[in-house]
């Protein structure tokens, strides 16, 4: 029963409910975000409506790519809402 169990990975049986918690920053950094896709797709809606609007001409998608490449470098700025995030920087 031992060995059976040993290789189990056992899982925080609290995890902090901080996103400023150092653990969050440790995953975001080991796992870059690759969004992809058009900015569309991955905003929510309305976000897109209302950049849309506020921001006619504004190429959305080279935004998104620069705003993944600035998230992925700042490992600490993990949004807890993407399109709310990305509208307000």
């Amino acid at each position: 029963m031992k060995r059976a169990v040993s290789d189990l990975k056992v899982a925080d049986p609290k995890p902090s409910l901080d996103p400023h918690d150092q653990s969050y920053a440790v995953a975001a950094a080991s796992t870059p975000r690759r969004r992809g896709g058009r900015a569309h797709e991955v905003l929510d809606p309305e976000t897109y409506a209302a950049i849309k609007a506020e921001c006619p001409g504004w190429d959305l998608d080279v935004l998104i790519k620069q705003f993944d490449a600035f998230l992925n470098s700042n490992p600490d700025e993990m949004p807890r809402n993407y399109s709310k995030r990305f509208y307000a920087s």
